[in-house]
């Protein structure tokens, strides 16, 4: 993975406007002016992941590639928190001791569940979901929900949570994109997924195919004879 370059994400609530790069750094400005830097998060030596802004507490969620940093930041004032590696944060979500030999985990994807005040995660060599709820407490910015992972066929690549009183999770992974009705199932370990289809179907973009580009050129050849 080469990491996040140039990055731009609003804040859910449409205040804060969160700007990367491939350095690793992370700047805030305050919207409409976008030009005038606000705040530095600075903690980061290298390039990022997941810059993931929660409008839970709210708070800010950062991780890089290399899995070494993964730091929960308070978005108003752009102090860090708590500041852990991927492996760590994965091995508390899971409800166990970390694990000698895991420390080159990285997270993948993630993305905040905002209805149910919880962030879901992806990592690497591992095929589940994990979640935790988002607060602000002495006991720290996370609390781990184990009994609440998905088992997936593979490794996830991709996170989405909808909003609303329906809310879908969405998650790709390398073999399937599967869609778990979060509020039917109450998110607990039996939750079944309400769609599913396998990436192998999804149907190619026609401009990036060779028939699809045959195609086009056989179109456009037909029109000029006309």
């Amino acid at each position: 993975s080469r990491g996040l370059g140039d990055v731009y994400k609003r804040q859910p609530s449409g205040r804060n406007l969160i700007t990367c790069d491939r350095e690793g750094h992370v700047r805030a400005s305050v919207w409409p002016h976008s030009d005038i830097i606000d705040r530095y998060f600075m903690a980061h030596k290298t390039s990022l992941q997941v810059v993931l802004p929660l409008v839970t507490a709210p708070l800010l969620f950062t991780t890089t590639v290399n899995g070494a940093e993964v730091c929960i930041w308070e978005l108003e004032t752009a102090i860090c928190l708590e500041q852990y590696s991927a492996a760590d944060l994965r091995d508390s979500m899971d409800g166990r001791a970390a694990r000698p030999g895991d420390q080159a985990i990285t997270v993948r994807c993630a993305c905040e569940c905002v209805d149910r005040g919880m962030i879901a995660t992806g990592f690497s060599n591992d095929c589940k979901v994990y979640f935790a709820s988002v607060q602000r407490s002495a006991a720290g910015a996370l609390q781990p929900k184990s009994e609440l992972s998905l088992t997936l066929r593979s490794v996830p690549l991709a996170l989405k949570c909808s909003d609303g009183e329906r809310q879908i999770l969405c998650v790709l992974n390398e073999l399937d994109l599967v869609c778990f009705d979060l509020a039917k199932s109450g998110m607990d370990v039996e939750a079944i997924p309400t769609v599913s289809f396998s990436v192998s179907s999804l149907p190619a973009p026609a401009a990036l195919t060779r028939e699809g580009e045959a195609a086009a050129t056989g179109e456009e050849e037909g029109e000029e004879q006309d």
